[in-house]
């Protein structure tokens, strides 16, 4: 043979072919895409469903799946997603085979187009069905190229793929320019629809759809139409089902003022991210005020003990008064009832940073954060009026300056103050004090002309110093002038002389531990010094709460003037080990009365210890001389730390009651196999087990990652389950990989995974920027682990045998990998980086899949994109609001997101309606950096990154969860 010599195509090859034959004997070839592919195609718009490459003219009315069907509906009503798994492998397998074939068949200046139009002249075609095959036809076409193996699926996948009249025979130039185009050519050809469907109507579409949020955009799936309308509808209506918030574990750890208060019947309130909490410790429970849409910064308790305001930042701020009092009669969970609002109307304080009532309950008196930090008084239970009855510029200074306020209670029942009938009156309250960096000051009104005039209290001859905390003593007698106790920031107890105006003691209390505001960092938290102060005027006593980690009781002279001396001290040592520094107390309440024992259920660990570590406290004696050993002090504290743990202290036991992060948290994750048990990581590097049912934390483990200067090293990142419930794996901000096992956290594995890691790891200095791993996931048969982040890449792990191989690193992405997804059957995985682009990946080879995905059935779907939850972003005041983090459920008929604005959605799954339906959950402050639902569809978990906040969800009525005393439907 002459190898020459180009074989030539016989004519009726050219005529089954169609337009897309070449000059007779010139062989076939696949015209470009473009001008030449519209010049070889007519125009179809009279058709609105066809295949790609379809002429109606031609091929006759396209059947199958572009000729819409009645949907179905399950036996719950829900419309599940049109996948099927088995035929998209089917597709992806048949052409494998058919091109690999073809690919051994090509010979010289002949192409591998003209050997498939050879075998489909010789066995298709046929006077009734001219240029087109029937299935039978179609496996002996390809039998004739050595493919004798393709089963009933395969080649039904390829025809519904393909496309076929309504008669069922595919047209053999359709297939085979598809073929020949590979199936990313082909799908480019696809009608083209922006945005994501208005309603069932604009649902009729087969195609691609595209989204600003999508980089390229997503494909409606092959049996789509048989669906559409009823899925489209589902998706804009708001789900039944709903979210019920169980438990918040946290405190504020960051306050400028004591955040916990105790309610005469013992309940502790206090606040956390976006909530007012009542604490319940007889019974474990919470009940919570959700009225709050920004950060909580302050909380007051009015004289009653059972009305509380809360101040939040805002570009209004406000302060909500509400109420904690709950008949017997109604529900546990009741939420607490608001009872008026205050705002700034104006909107240049920036926050509400402390709040104090008066001692008539009538008037508020509010300290803003903005530059001449403003006090505020309000009479709140005039509903009318709603201006503020004075507005006091306190002092001009870097903010924060002023950290706190406190009203003298004894100023408004005063003789130049009483009204003539004798009643408070809101707009007499005569004294109060301001404090914060340097300084004291202490204002007063006019009762001549009304206005309000401060006066800063001197330091005499000591160096001015911070002033963290502040009560007025009980000075007793008519003519004498209040004295004002001062917590200091360097741990000392200061007395000011408010007749004087001066400082005239001080008192060394406590160690000069932590660290405080500066000029040069204002922003920084201050957990330096005495931070809670609490007088108990009915036992004429003090306590105090420090950075040391102690609380001492201190005993005061009889008229109230002054401080005599200790009287009890216990000291806190830390629940991570005798290494670690004591817990920096942040708050303080005391409960003065013994209550009944109680089975308390608030832990798994045994009492006082937290990750098997014991939690003790020291109790020192009394001062000599003090005059006052009758009195051993208050029976039972309550602590909050700057790691947001509440603890309960007594002179010989010490618990925790709700554990904490002391660090924004980064990730949540629920175990596969104890649906109950989450995990979450955060900033400073821990890894904590979390039993939703307990409401406790249980295990703890520290990976050394440590807080970093710079986001994009140190700390922990990510987190998953391997779905056999016994591996955990944690990504890291240096770049590491650490495995643990589920249930103890010990270390099984570590490896580095990121492009980053330590620039000197002896000394531990620094990280190569972009090192962090952003995501990780176990395979659904828990053989591989994928981890990406930062460096832009994906690598995958090989689990053999309980070690960790690297088996393929995957690039193409052009900033930071965020999420990861796998098929259901461990082929391919999905990445999407932090521009919403998705790339897709065959594992464990790690090349890139450029085959159809529309189809594969995917394990999770923690992608913010793709066609099942274009619906999920809307529109906010500056554009589309940032989603966080989404999740859909076991079931998959609902599913979850979490916001820059601390909203937690749920919606109906698939979520392809343009402003889909969600009911609507508030309870982080901002950014939810997380949200994951239970394997059993039970919980539902967020995690907040600037609330430092673990929020527990109960699911209500949706199919397969579980009721508060119901078992599983």
């Amino acid at each position: 043979t002459n190898l020459t010599t180009r074989p030539r195509v016989p004519a009726d090859a050219r005529d089954i072919m169609g337009p897309i034959g070449g000059p007779a004997g010139r062989g076939l070839t696949v015209p470009p895409l473009g001008e030449g592919m519209r010049k070889g195609l007519p125009d179809d718009r009279k058709h609105k469903h066809r295949p790609p490459m379809w002429d109606s003219n031609l091929h006759g009315e396209p059947g199958g799946r572009f000729k819409p069907k009645a949907a179905s509906r399950s036996a719950a009503g829900a419309v599940h997603e049109p996948v099927d798994p088995d035929a998209a492998w089917a597709c992806e397998d048949a052409l494998k085979k058919m091109r690999n074939a073809v690919a051994k068949r090509r010979e010289q200046h002949r192409r591998e187009i003209d050997v498939v139009a050879a075998a489909f002249v010789a066995h298709a075609g046929g006077p009734a069905h001219p240029g087109k095959c029937d299935r039978a036809q179609f496996r002996a076409a390809w039998a004739s190229l050595g493919v004798k193996d393709l089963s009933d699926e395969e080649v039904a996948a390829v025809f519904s793929r393909v496309g076929v009249d309504s008669n069922g025979f595919m047209p053999c130039d359709v297939f085979t320019r598809a073929l020949a185009m590979g199936a990313g050519r082909a799908a480019g050809m696809e009608a083209i629809k922006k945005g994501p469907f208005i309603d069932a109507k604009d649902a009729d579409f087969l195609g691609k759809v595209t989204y600003p949020q999508c980089r390229r955009g997503v494909n409606t799936p092959t049996e789509w139409l048989a669906s559409a309308k009823e899925i489209t509808r589902r998706s804009a209506s708001e789900p039944a089902a709903s979210l019920a918030l169980d438990f918040v574990n946290g405190l504020p750890g960051a306050s400028t003022g004591n955040a916990l208060k105790v309610t005469p019947c013992g309940k502790i309130v206090y606040y956390v991210a976006a909530l007012g909490v009542v604490y319940d410790r007889t019974t474990h429970r919470q009940r919570f005020f959700a009225g709050h849409d920004d950060d909580v910064r302050s909380i007051a308790q009015h004289p009653d003990g059972y009305t509380f305001a809360t101040g939040q930042d805002g570009a209004k701020p406000s302060a909500l008064v509400w109420s904690c009092r709950r008949e017997a009669r109604d529900p546990v969970d009741m939420p607490c009832a608001q009872l008026a609002r205050v705002a700034d109307a104006e909107g240049y304080m920036r926050s509400f940073v402390a709040l104090a009532f008066d001692a008539t309950g009538d008037v508020l008196v509010a300290m803003g954060s903005d530059n001449r930090h403003t006090a505020t008084l309000w009479a709140w239970r005039n509903k009318r009026d709603q201006a503020p009855l004075a507005s006091v510029p306190t002092i001009q200074g870097v903010v924060p300056a002023v950290w706190g306020v406190a009203v003298n209670p004894r100023a408004h029942v005063s003789a130049k103050h009483r009204p003539r009938d004798g009643s408070p009156d809101p707009s007499k309250t005569g004294e109060f004090i301001t404090f914060g960096d340097k300084h004291v000051k202490v204002w007063r009104k006019d009762k001549t002309s009304g206005i309000w005039g401060g006066k800063l209290a001197s330091f005499s001859d000591t160096k001015a110093f911070g002033i963290n905390s502040a009560v007025y003593l009980p000075v007793k007698g008519e003519d004498r002038e209040p004295r004002v106790l001062a917590g200091t920031s360097d741990g000392r107890l200061a007395i000011f002389d408010l007749r004087a105006n001066k400082l005239v003691k001080l008192i060394r209390a406590h160690e000069d531990l932590g660290w405080a505001p500066s000029m040069r960092k204002p922003g920084l938290a201050n957990t330096k010094g005495i931070r809670a102060l609490l007088l108990l005027e009915e036992d004429n006593m003090l306590v105090t709460g420090g950075a040391d980690g102690r609380v001492i009781t201190w005993a005061l002279t009889d008229d109230g003037d002054d401080v005599i001396g200790k009287v009890d001290e216990i000291v806190l040592q830390s629940p991570m080990g005798p290494g670690a520094p004591p817990p920096m107390i942040r708050s303080l309440a005391v409960a003065v009365e013994p209550e009944p024992d109680v089975e308390e259920p608030a832990s798994e660990m045994s009492a006082g210890t937290k990750s098997g570590t014991d939690v003790t406290a020291k109790v020192g004696a009394a001062e000599e001389g003090n005059g006052k050993k009758a009195r051993t002090g208050p029976v039972k504290f309550y602590v909050g730390t700057d790691q947001c743990d509440l603890w309960e202290v007594t002179a010989t036991s010490v618990r925790i009651l709700i554990a904490g992060s002391g660090s924004a948290l980064n990730d949540v994750a629920w175990n596969p196999t104890v649906p109950h048990v989450c995990a979450t990581i955060g900033e400073d590097g821990w890894v904590k087990l979390w039993n939703a049912e307990k409401r406790a934390q249980f295990a703890v483990r520290d990976l050394s990652a440590g807080v970093s200067s710079t986001k994009s090293s140190g700390g922990g990142k990510s987190l998953h389950f391997s779905p056999d419930g016994k591996l955990l794996a944690a990504g890291l901000g240096d770049g590491r990989v650490v495995v643990m096992d589920a249930r103890s956290l010990a270390r099984l594995a570590e490896a580095q995974a990121g492009g980053g890691g330590l620039l000197n790891p002896a000394a531990g200095v620094d990280h190569k920027p972009g090192g962090r791993v952003a995501a990780v996931k176990f395979s659904p048969d828990s053989t591989l682990l994928a981890c990406a982040g930062a460096d832009r890449g994906v690598r995958v792990f090989a689990n053999v045998d309980g070690r960790f191989a690297p088996t393929a690193t995957c690039a193409g992405h052009s900033t930071t990998v965020v999420a990861l997804d796998w098929t259901e059957d461990s082929r391919i995985l999905r990445s999407v980086c932090a521009n919403h682009e998705m790339l897709h990946w065959s594992a464990p080879s790690g090349k890139p899949f450029k085959g159809d995905v529309r189809d594969f059935n995917w394990h999770t779907h923690n992608s913010p994109v793709g066609f099942p939850v274009m619906g999920v972003w809307e529109e906010g005041k500056a554009g589309p609001r940032h989603i966080n983090s989404v999740d859909r459920s076991s079931a998959r008929g609902h599913m979850v997101a979490g916001d820059d604005a601390g909203i937690v959605r749920l919606l109906h799954y698939p979520c392809v309606a343009r402003g889909a339906g969600s009911a609507r959950f508030r309870g982080h402050s901002s950014h939810v950096s997380a949200v994951r639902f239970s394997a059993d569809d039970a919980w539902v978990a967020s995690t907040g990154s600037v609330d430092n906040s673990l929020l527990v969800w109960r699911v209500r009525g949706m199919k397969g969860t579980r009721d508060v005393n119901g078992p599983i439907a």
